[in-house]
């Protein structure tokens, strides 16, 4: 396995769409066009594909997880009681702070995508203050995990490609990268098609214009 890189990512919502066809435990919602759904890309290369791990919203079930498992890694801070927001999932501290859980990260969901379908979220172009401080906390939180979540990775990937066996509601890797590939190779058949229509329009533009100019001269 070969890391290269550390941030969040925004996959191509026509990509996700592509792969849940095949793949059910992928998270995807149409809603994804409309907002900004983060992936952590700890974009790591495994089988010569780059992976990416996604985060979800925390939810009630959340709070009986284990923070830190095999499979997902429970992203919190801890918060005074008095300061914690009405509308938080938290977990019991002390008798003055709880967890508050930001986001899960879910390792088993992690998916393989095309360079071409897949940008960076640049935090500084985020005008949602609290949606980037959010994001911020979440991505110092990954950083002081990385080591952790990378050999949870490397393990959950080589044990299922090893045994060719696909535990309950992880993803289909080998089917993915396969999936991967095949809208690879239609995305760039499609650009070519697209190229190749442009500059037909292109060169016959050109010729219009020139048979125009020829029969302005003979007038």
């Amino acid at each position: 396995m070969e890391f290269v890189d550390f941030a969040f990512y925004k996959i191509n919502n026509d990509y996700l769409q592509y792969l849940y066809q095949f793949d059910k435990e992928i998270y995807f919602n149409e809603e994804y066009s409309k907002k900004t759904k983060p992936f952590l890309g700890i974009i790591v290369k495994m089988s010569e594909h780059h992976y990416f791990i996604p985060l979800t919203s925390p939810k009630e079930k959340h709070k009986k997880w284990k923070n830190i498992a095999d499979d997902h890694f429970i992203i919190y801070e801890k918060q005074e009681i008095e300061k914690i927001n009405n509308k938080s999932i938290y977990k019991d501290l002390d008798n003055n702070h709880k967890l508050v859980l930001l986001s899960v990260l879910d390792l088993k969901k992690m998916i393989p995508s095309p360079e071409s379908e897949y940008q960076k979220i640049e935090f500084n172009k985020l005008t949602d203050i609290n949606y980037r401080n959010l994001l911020i906390s979440e991505l110092s939180f990954c950083y002081s995990i990385k080591e952790k979540i990378i050999n949870n990775i490397e393990k959950i990937y080589n044990e299922q490609i090893k045994n060719n066996k696909i535990k309950k509601y992880y993803c289909n890797f080998k089917l993915l990268e396969e999936k991967c590939l095949e809208y690879q190779a239609k995305s760039n058949v499609k650009k070519f098609i697209l190229s190749d229509k442009n500059k037909k329009q292109s060169s016959e533009a050109t010729e219009e214009s020139s048979q125009s100019q020829e029969n302005q001269e003979e007038r």
